[in-house]
């Protein structure tokens, strides 16, 4: 796996992540607008209340893009449900939000959230 914690200033798109699993609770289709590095939620098929508690009750830069990884390894093919893992399948791509300050960025908040996008066909 690759990672970087990004200038967030000129981070703006779109991105929708396919399935997370947080504490248990599924989050399908989430779909989260970035606009000056900072990610408002659109709409999730499934979760999106999951979603809100969690940014609305930490503090700091909890919205804020923290990392983009993209993950090389190629013996791992299918998400087992640890993020640790998960997020170095072959061909997928993440984003966090939160705290990057441990990789070198500015970001500081209680939460630093991986979201892993298993569909490699992804812009932002």
């Amino acid at each position: 796996m690759v990672f970087v914690a990004p200038l967030h200033h000129g981070t703006n798109g779109r991105v929708i992540f396919d399935l997370i699993i947080r504490e248990g609770k599924r989050i399908v289709d989430l779909e989260l607008d970035f606009r000056e590095g900072r990610a408002h939620p659109v709409r999730a098929k499934e979760g999106l209340e999951h979603y809100l508690d969690l940014v609305n009750h930490a503090s700091g830069d909890k919205d804020l893009i923290a990392e983009l990884g993209i993950g090389l390894n190629p013996m791992i093919t299918q998400m087992v449900g640890y993020t640790l893992t998960d997020e170095k399948i072959i061909g997928t791509v993440h984003l966090a939000i939160g705290n990057n300050k441990t990789m070198g960025g500015q970001n500081d908040s209680d939460l630093h959230w991986d979201i892993l996008h298993l569909n490699s066909s992804f812009c932002i």
